[in-house]
């Protein structure tokens, strides 16, 4: 048995347009100029697709990954600035 963690940064999911259009009524502003200033913060220059948050996944829970454990994977395009 494997165990790993994958920590997701902003898969652009329905969730993610509800925490942004949350957002811009908070602030007075639009999704769009959220979502600008979030991408902004990201090295990626974009939102994460669910595609590549799922072949994370689906390559950790294969039997390729069957060595890999104990691994924390980020999948955020840079986000969190760190070793």
């Amino acid at each position: 048995m494997t165990v790993n963690v994958v920590l997701p940064g902003r898969i652009h999911t329905e969730r993610v347009d509800q925490l942004d259009d949350a957002a811009a009524a908070r602030t007075g502003t639009t999704r769009d100029d959220v979502a600008k200033s979030a991408i902004g913060a990201i090295p990626a220059g974009r939102y994460g697709r669910r595609e590549e948050f799922a072949d994370v996944v689906t390559f950790l829970a294969s039997a390729r990954a069957s060595y890999v454990t104990g691994a924390k994977i980020r999948i955020d395009g840079g986000l969190i600035r760190g070793l």
